[in-house]
């Protein structure tokens, strides 16, 4: 989850204190962590507990005589070594799977002791799944509408227990208390229509060749995940700016690859501004002038279209077609 140390080799043997080389990590090239998907449970990180010593994970998963909460295996006796996730602390979490995602989604075949050998050809054995907690299934007719309403229960994990069309989600949030206050601001809605795959965010920016507007890894191939707010539709509305309402109400630097690398150094890429609705842009001595008066469109944003001591404004509630002002339009909204 750090993405601090990469071991392009792939060889555990380069990593330190004992690490392992992973591949397919949602790490980017230089060591950042990659946009999360926001539909997926959140995989735990290895519980210390887990930690037990042996000859090899298979013999300390079924002895669990001698912990090693540290991780390290100079807390073992007689040359034993220390091995994460055993199933010695946790045995109901182990579910079989092709992917920790499936095994805590399904939750169908248990592998208590720990061992992919218990499971069906392709599929390997995954610790610390939230099957085990059934007070987190919730009906909703998505994760995050589930997880914000707590209100329809359903412990079998099936979607019979679930009223109309909705569908039963594991691992909500609703077991660890209230849900979040519905007057909480969502400051940034992400659109579907903005989710695509790759192997990094540039990568789906650049290719938009797969969408998956689920925002969930699991619709795209082996070794790529899923980035929202990618340019790939609307790019003519990414715009550079300190915060989202900064880009959306100036509409002075875009930034048409999505990349904060396009913006002055103290600014960032924000998507799905208004920006693209130039029959909003008019002139005017101010905003409140140009709101008011609609003496002058002017679509390509410069100032320059403007009579000498009046400039461009966006997000006007003039109508460009007769110069006529409509209804105040809404305020700013991410969407």
């Amino acid at each position: 989850s750090t993405c601090g140390i990469p071991c392009p080799t792939g060889q555990s043997s380069t990593c330190p204190n004992g690490l392992g080389c992973f591949a397919y990590t949602l790490c980017n090239e230089d060591g950042s962590n990659a946009v999360p998907t926001p539909t997926l449970a959140p995989i735990p990180t290895v519980p210390p507990e887990s930690y037990f010593c042996g000859t090899s994970f298979d013999e300390a998963s079924s002895s669990c005589l001698h912990p090693c909460p540290s991780g390290l295996s100079n807390e073992c006796p007689n040359g034993l070594l220390c091995f994460a996730s055993t199933s010695c602390s946790d045995k109901g979490s182990f579910f079989c799977g092709g992917t920790w995602e499936e095994a805590a989604s399904t939750c169908t075949l248990p592998c208590e002791s720990g061992l992919s050998s218990d499971c069906p050809n392709g599929q390997k054995c995954f610790g610390y799944t939230p099957c085990s907690k059934s007070d987190s299934f919730y009906c909703g007719t998505s994760f995050d509408e589930a997880s914000s309403t707590c209100t329809d229960p359903c412990p079998s994990g099936l979607d019979a227990e679930c009223p109309g069309s909705e569908t039963c989600h594991k691992y909500t949030p609703c077991a660890d208390g209230a849900p979040p206050s519905k007057e909480e601001p969502n400051i940034v809605d992400i659109r579907e229509d903005s989710f695509y795959c790759g192997v990094n965010f540039m990568d789906a920016s650049d290719r938009c060749y797969l969408p998956c507007p689920s925002g969930s890894a699991a619709e795209c191939p082996v070794g790529e995940a899923c980035y929202g707010n990618t340019p790939c539709n609307g790019g003519d509305s990414f715009f550079c700016g300190k915060t989202w309402y900064d880009a959306a109400s100036e509409c002075k630097v875009p930034c048409p690859s999505g990349l904060d690398d396009d913006c002055p150094a103290d600014s960032k890429c924000f998507g799905y501004t208004p920006c693209s609705d130039t029959n909003s842009y008019y002139c005017g001595v101010d905003f409140y002038d140009a709101s008011t008066n609609c003496i002058k469109p002017c679509p390509t944003g410069s100032s320059s279209e403007c009579p000498e001591g009046l400039s461009c404004f966006p997000n006007t509630p003039c109508e460009s077609n007769d110069g006529s002002t409509s209804e105040p339009t809404a305020k700013l909204t991410p969407k």
